[in-house]
Parts: C-alpha cells; structure tokens; sequence
C-alpha cells in the first residue's frame, strides 16, 4: 500500500512502480466494495507489466467501506466534496499529479467484472486515449420493473447522446471506463454529479480524442442503490444537452499510433469478444500477421490465437467456407491477409461465423471507399450492411441498446471502433448449401472441420 492521503501529495510512481491505476468511487459500499476488490486482485496482467496500482476515492462513507480498502492494501483517497463526479475528478487530479500513465475507472459495487481491465489497458497503451465498457446486462430486463426502467432509460439517453451530440456513444451512462492521463486536461470536466460520465464522453468525441468501446457484462449490483432514475436521470439529459451544443474545445493530441488501421483492427477484435482467433496470412504478409497476432494475445488473454498459411490465390474462395460455424455459440473469429496488391495497396477481411457478418479494412482512401467485396464472398450471398448516419444513427444506437440478441449491437460496435479507417461490414442471413473439397496443406487443419460441415 502505498498510503493514505487527505489531497494529492503522494509520491509519483517513478522508476519499477506501476503507471496504471484503478480509481473506484465509493459511498458506503461495504459489500460491493469487498467483492469488486477480491475480484480484481485475481486478475492476471500481462507478465511484462506490473499490477496496477488500486484506490479508491471515497465520499465520507459512513459504514466499513474504507477499512475493507486498507484490509485489502489499496490506496485511500478522502474525498473533499460530495457527488460521483466530484470524486472522479479529484481522483483523475491525483492521478495525473502521481504522473500515472493510464486510469481505468469501475463502480464499487460488483456490477462490472474485474477480468476486463486488462483489455482496457491494452487498448490504453495500444493507441486509444478513452476506453468505454458497453454493458451487456447478465439479467433480462423483464427480471424486475425496476431493471426494464433502466433498460429503457438508458436506451433512451444513448439515442439522446446520438442524436444531439452526434456521436456514436453506445452506453453514455457506463461506469466502465478509463483514460490516458495526458488526454484529461482537453476534456476540462466539470460535472458533480452521475452525469460525468455523459460529459466525458461527448467531450471526448467532441476534442477529437480515440475512442474505443468494447461489450463488458454487467451484474446486479450489490448494495443500495445510490442513482435516482427520474433525478439523476434527469441531470444526465441536460448534461447531453448542455455538452453536445456547446462549443468544443481545442481538439487533443490523439495519442501515437503504430497505425491507424491497425489501432481501428485492435479496438474491432477486443469488441467481438472472441474465444479463437485464427490469422490467415500470405506468405508476403507474414511480418504483419506476427504483429497482429501478438497485439492479439495482449488484447484478448482469453482467446487462443493460431496462425496459418495463406497459400494460393485459391485459398480466397475457401474464406466463406469458414462464415460457417460448427455452431451458433462458437465465438471465432477469422482475420485473412490475402496477398498485397499490385500497386501494394492492402486490406484485411475479418470473419465473425456467429452472426454470419465479415467486414473489409482498407489501407487507401477515405471512408466509404472501400469498393466490391470478393466474388467468392458475393457467391457466397452476402450483401453490404450498412449503419444509418445522420438523425436516423440515434434510431439504430436505441434499437441497439434494447435489442435482446447481439446482432444489432455487434455491429454498431464494429462501426463506432472504426473511426480513421475504411471499414465495409457485410451480413450473409442465411448460410447457403455449399460442397467443398476437403482442404489440405497449411489451410487444412483450419479448413477441413468447416468444410466437412458444409457436405452435410
């Protein structure tokens, strides 16, 4: 434990210490408290990197919440004003007075799971300056009336976010997120409130910062609850309104990037929450595929990764044979590297076999020029599918936020990661009846499984 302090006069990390933080607000979370930090200290990072630093900041709480902090070796912060927003702000002062490096930012309450930190660090460090965690609720919304309240008004505030400010925000009321520490002084926060997360947000998108949002799953919380729907619900509408037509201040230095493209390729993958990922690369594409698939491992700990050879041209009409899955719950995903082009102009398909959708990532040209998909992709029947823009995207964010399945929302993900570089997202509805000779080669043991499902 590194102390306790009254204000922001503890020591910089420095040299062998941890430059991440985990920041947890808390008001007489006793309960959720205790379980949010048994979860987090069984969290495995990366080996390269050491453990993050945890505090809390706490808001005069009145029950065990700050002697369950020291039980457990974390940092204790008092709070000097009152309200969520409040804290979050003294605790982002702190953090960048202590020259931590990266903050990562949950509620106290066990509703968000610990086992995401490490991929919001890594899309941290891996070129985005804020991270947001788009909850997928564990519980149905027809569980209680209070739990399809908040479902709906949160649908509702994430179409007002859209529609006002622009912006594709898929869950403006998340308390699953983090920042860079050098990217909070554009963003000049000012809430006291439960809507400083709404003002983050917009305010982020609005400065020109990199943004990413991933799906986290979200549990009932433990506790009493502290937000009020119809009062705190209330303030985070204004906020939307307040921050989306003011006048944004000077863009941000977006952080420095390997590549666009490749932070875009990044952010899209950790979305899709993947189990098996498999590289498919040509021979002259090798060195990228490596990359990819170490960014891979970092990005997405619980996922296995695999490399194989793309052989031939030919191996471009076997592609679609693995749009179909074993089965529906298989979480894989397929990122192919076909041979450079003549002109040496790239691109990358990525494959989700789940929702029988694979999307197109081109290195020339602005968006929307990403051209005609694949002839074995049109035979294979998949036509372009395309998210609304303008008015009509706050519509798709709400159908997005409501919807019980994850189609909808797997792609309003796919697009709003997709923020510098030419993405084409394609859907096939019904997998057609194909016959394919079982593959051999590099391609094969990656080929045959879906291959022989395809002869059935």
């Amino acid at each position: 434990m590194r102390g306790e302090t009254q204000g922001m006069a503890l020591d910089p990390p420095g040299p062998g210490l941890p430059e991440r933080l985990i920041l947890l607000p808390t008001l007489n979370e006793e309960a959720g408290l205790a379980q949010t930090l048994g979860e987090i200290a069984e969290v495995r990072f990366p080996p390269s990197s050491l453990p993050p630093t945890v505090a809390i900041i706490d808001g005069h709480s009145e029950d065990g919440t700050v002697s369950v902090a020291e039980r457990a070796g974390a940092v204790v912060l008092r709070q000097h004003g009152r309200g969520k927003g409040a804290a979050v702000r003294e605790g982002l002062g702190w953090a960048r007075a202590a020259e931590y490096r990266s903050v990562a930012t949950l509620d106290a309450d066990a509703t968000y799971p610990a086992g995401a930190l490490p991929a919001l660090f890594d899309l941290l460090e891996g070129g985005r300056d804020v991270v947001i965690g788009v909850r997928r609720p564990e519980k149905p919304p027809l569980a209680s009336l209070r739990d399809l309240v908040h479902r709906v008004g949160n649908g509702l505030l994430n179409y007002s976010a859209a529609q006002f400010s622009g912006q594709p925000v898929l869950d403006i009321c998340s308390g699953f997120w983090g920042i860079r520490c050098a990217s909070i002084p554009a963003l000049g926060l000012e809430s006291e409130g439960f809507e400083i997360e709404s003002e983050l947000f917009i305010k982020a998108f609005q400065s020109g910062l990199r943004v990413a949002q991933f799906p986290v799953s979200y549990r009932p919380r433990v506790g009493e609850a502290k937000l009020r729907a119809v009062r705190d619900g209330s303030r985070i509408l204004l906020s939307i309104l307040r921050y989306s037509l003011k006048t944004p201040r000077a863009r941000a230095q977006p952080a420095v990037e390997l590549s666009a493209r490749g932070n875009d390729l990044h952010s899209m993958i950790v979305s899709l929450s993947p189990e098996r990922i498999v590289v498919l690369t040509s021979p002259d594409r090798i060195p990228e595929a490596d990359v990819l698939a170490r960014r891979f491992v970092d990005a997405v700990p619980q996922a296995s990764v695999a490399t194989a050879s793309w052989s031939d041209r030919a191996s471009e009409s076997r592609i679609p044979v693995l749009m179909t899955p074993p089965s529906r719950a298989t979480s894989l995903v397929v990122v192919a590297l076909p041979p450079l082009a003549p002109d040496l102009t790239s691109e990358i398909l990525v494959g989700v076999p789940r929702t029988q959708r694979y999307f197109r990532l081109s290195d020339a040209g602005p968006p929307g020029s990403e051209g005609a998909p694949p002839d074995p992709f049109v035979r294979s029947g998949f036509r372009r599918e395309r998210v609304p823009q303008g008015r009509l995207r706050a519509w798709f964010i709400l159908g997005a936020t409501l919807e019980p399945s994850w189609t909808r929302r797997e792609l309003a993900l796919l697009k709003a990661n997709a923020q510098t570089t030419p993405v084409a997202v394609y859907r096939r509805e019904v997998a057609p009846v194909v016959t394919v000779t079982a593959p051999t080669g590099a391609l094969g043991p990656v080929l045959a499984p879906m291959a022989r499902l395809a002869d059935r």
